[in-house]
């Protein structure tokens, strides 16, 4: 699936503290930068155990800005995670959550809900169950505005699923999907949880979860890989002639889909490499029109809107993304739809619908992180285009509504750096 992320977080991804503590802002040895610089740039393509080895040094370099000490150690913290050895792990983020520290009403620093996320999946992945909870629900209440607060929501419900508790996890999924409802997720829970009732009983309720995941979220993939558990699901509860048609659905339509739409994708990317924008559009109407009703259909929606926006025919995305608003009214295409607008009109320079483009997924997404992203891109649009008093009033909004990290920290940063 095409992620719409902003890109405004793109930038912020490189800003490595907030207003806190003035040592924070020193400048880098010129060395101490590169290796880092590398060490992250390795890392990036893969090379973990040579990112990781660059990082050594770093680490133990006591005198280097603090900054660049948290950074070290959450880069070496990850490399370590995807190298299996999550001891060195768990001691990088205990050392990052030490050098991040703050005192009592300021603002933590931006990287404090990764690093607490990546402490608990450590903990998690030793065996430290209670460990790990205590800190997914650290985040959950120090970082209630975070997408790590969502990450956190959902891995305490696979530990429910882990340990056999089918009715906890239930409820949290129920909980879960009413308040984020737009999570790109959220369907794998119900799924997730579907196959449980499958596996554990009773089949009925297996049979509801799959019907509401393919009325709550048509178009996904997880609704398409359903229906064969669904399958299953039917027979168990003995309603046999719902089975055996929604089995002939499974087996006889379309059922070279995925290969097909993979190869289209591929065809279409290699014909924007070669200049031929209109064959690339025409390969992927032909392939949306065959499989309109279906995921793949609308992923290379996505895509089409996708070369349209590097194409520079934004015109062009902004009718592909409307209209696919237009035909999925659910909060899980509209949040996809109304951030590849953004993207859009920011792209065009137009920043009057790009402001109320982000006004409105704040609305529809109030008091979650994806508002306070929304609010933080409509204070950077604002700026942009001049209007740096409506800018400081959009922040203002944001650190008087949401709590915590990340983004209570960019907005105070930006706060202050914007007057």
């Amino acid at each position: 699936m095409t992620r719409w992320h902003s890109g405004l977080l793109a930038a912020l991804a490189a800003l490595l503290t907030p207003c806190i503590p003035a040592l924070a802002q020193a400048p880098a040895p010129p060395a101490a930068q590169a290796k880092l610089d590398k060490a992250k740039e390795l890392f990036d393509a893969g090379q973990t155990r040579a990112a990781a080895d660059l990082l050594v040094d770093l680490k133990k370099d006591g005198t280097l800005p603090i900054w660049m000490q948290v950074q070290a150690h959450l880069t070496d913290g990850k490399a370590q995670y995807d190298l299996g050895d999550f001891k060195t792990t768990i001691a990088d983020c205990v050392k990052v959550v030490e050098l991040t520290s703050v005192a009592a009403g300021q603002p933590d620093w931006p990287q404090r809900p990764e690093t607490l996320l990546l402490l608990g999946d450590a903990r998690r992945a030793s065996g430290l169950g209670s460990s790990a909870r205590d800190t997914y629900r650290e985040i959950i209440e120090r970082c209630p505005h975070s997408h790590e607060r969502l990450s956190a929501e959902r891995n305490l419900i696979y530990m429910e699923l882990a340990d056999g508790n089918l009715a906890g996890a239930a409820a949290a999924v129920d909980t879960f999907v009413k308040a984020f409802p737009w999570d790109q997720d959220a369907p794998r829970l119900l799924e997730d949880l579907g196959r449980e009732y499958l596996n554990r009983g009773p089949a009925t309720t297996a049979v509801e979860r799959f019907r509401q995941l393919a009325k709550d979220y048509p178009g996904t993939e997880a609704a398409w890989v359903a229906r064969r558990p669904m399958v299953d699901a039917l027979m168990a509860a003995k309603l046999n002639d719902e089975a055996l048609a929604l089995l002939d659905q499974v087996l006889t339509v379309r059922p070279e889909m995925a290969v097909v739409a993979e190869a289209v994708a591929v065809k279409a990317d290699l014909l924007v490499t070669k200049g031929d924008v209109p064959g690339a559009l025409a390969a992927l109407d032909a392939a949306i029109t065959r499989y309109a009703d279906t995921y793949v259909g609308q992923q290379l929606r996505l895509q089409k809107a996708d070369i349209r926006r590097a194409a520079n025919d934004l015109p062009g995305a902004v009718a592909e993304l409307t209209k696919l608003a237009a035909d999925f009214p659910q909060p899980y295409w509209q949040i996809i739809a109304l951030r590849g607008l953004i993207n859009t009109y920011r792209a065009q320079k137009d920043w009057d619908n790009a402001e109320d483009t982000a006004d409105a997924l704040a609305k529809l997404t109030a008091g979650t992180a994806v508002a306070a992203e929304a609010l933080l891109e409509k204070a950077d649009i604002q700026y942009r285009a001049d209007r740096k008093r409506a800018a400081g009033v959009t922040l203002d909004r944001l650190i008087a509504t949401y709590k915590g990290a990340p983004y209570v920290s960019y907005a105070t940063q930006f706060k202050a750096e914007w007057k």
